[in-house]
């Protein structure tokens, strides 16, 4: 037996609960972050599947609803800790 596939077996029972899944990790990336609507849209993941743009929309305007956590108003979180740590 496959671990992958215990793990899989365990969080994606049905299909409903892996886009629910989707959903939540991709609003935690987007608070978490702290990324903007141009920085959230042009990821690869958008870049090569044109057709998810709508979708990743809507995800984030969900985000915006909930509140975004930015640190400063020039770059997102995580270019923020990776220039903390370089100085």
């Amino acid at each position: 037996m496959n671990i992958k596939n215990l793990e899989l077996k365990r969080y994606a029972k049905r299909i409903k609960d892996v886009i629910k899944r989707f959903i939540i990790y991709q609003l935690s990336v987007i608070r978490g972050y702290g990324l903007s609507s141009n920085e959230y849209i042009f990821q690869p993941a958008f870049r090569k599947r044109f057709y998810l743009a709508p979708a990743g929309a809507l995800i984030y305007m969900i985000a915006l609803m909930q509140g975004i956590y930015r640190y400063n108003k020039q770059f997102n979180n995580l270019e923020g800790i990776i220039s903390n740590l370089t100085i």
